[in-house]
């Protein structure tokens, strides 16, 4: 068990993430008008600021799972291990 004394961080914690949420719900919203504005144009023009929504080339990618079941002695090889890391949560009891 910590401190007790850090509920009060925790209780702040809590209050920033959801202002967060807000605030990033807030933020697409905003840009969505901003696509819709765009429509198909790729570039626009607000006061003294340019918008851009570009297509970007599809990104390629292994499919690790069919490399896996078809070809699992290539998969080991390759296979490479990420450091270990620690995930922090917080859940409320009762």
């Amino acid at each position: 068990m910590i401190n007790p004394e850090v509920l009060d961080t925790v209780t702040k914690l809590l209050t920033a993430q959801a202002q967060e949420k807000e605030i990033k719900q807030t933020i697409q919203r905003y840009q969505n008008e901003l696509k819709k504005a765009l429509g198909d144009n790729e570039h626009g023009y607000a006061g003294n600021y340019e918008l851009s929504w570009i297509n970007i080339k599809p990104r390629q990618d292994i499919d690790k799972k069919l490399l896996k079941k078809e070809q699992p002695e290539i998969y080991a090889k390759y296979l490479k291990e990420g450091a270990p890391s620690r995930r922090f949560s917080i859940k409320k009891l009762g």
